[in-house]
């Protein structure tokens, strides 16, 4: 009983580590946006660390100097979404290494995956807070091509000349470009 009841814990939980778990490194704040794995529902709850020192984004904001002052006594809270952020990754490691342990536990697998669960749900929240502070700061316009720039600047980027969805010699959008002189 106990062994069936250990392997529908990993049946469960193996789908949920593997989703949740990267092996890509937490994000680096001040520098490049994130990868924004982070929604529910689709609504993204990041936002690049301070993305309002970042000239390539702000720029195009026209942002106030209250509006900087404001966004950068956000700092504690960005500096604590990426403390989580690490945190989660670290409980991620526990589960495996709990699901791996050569005495693995059900006890000692479901306490691991509860603190994943307590630190995902508290993450989430600090996410919302600090994404609903920036939005209270921004005007609707400022919010709108915030949106618009960070969006165009995650979109993957193909190098000159790499072939499309369609394959080589389709033609359609991503096709070879015949070389110019």
């Amino acid at each position: 009983m106990k062994i069936y009841r250990t392997a529908c814990i990993l049946l469960v939980a193996s789908p949920l580590l593997f989703s949740c778990a990267s092996s890509d490194p937490p994000p680096r704040y001040g520098g490049p946006p994130p990868d924004r794995g982070a929604s529910i529902a689709g609504l993204d709850l990041t936002l690049p660390g301070v993305w309002w020192r970042e000239s390539q984004v702000a720029g195009s904001l026209d942002l106030t100097g209250e509006q900087f002052q404001r966004l950068d006594a956000l700092q504690p809270q960005v500096e604590e979404v990426a403390r989580l952020e690490r945190d989660v990754m670290m409980a991620v490691r526990e589960i495996r290494t709990a699901l791996e342990s050569r005495n693995a536990t059900a006890a000692a697998i479901v306490a691991a995956s509860s603190h994943f669960r307590e630190l995902q749900q508290l993450l989430t929240g600090k996410q919302i807070e600090m994404l609903a502070a920036q939005r209270e700061i921004l005007t609707a316009e400022q919010w709108e091509t915030l949106q618009r720039v960070l969006t165009e600047e995650r979109r993957p980027r193909r190098p000159e000349g790499e072939f499309g969805p369609g394959g080589p010699g389709r033609g359609g959008p991503g096709r070879r470009r015949p070389p110019s002189f």
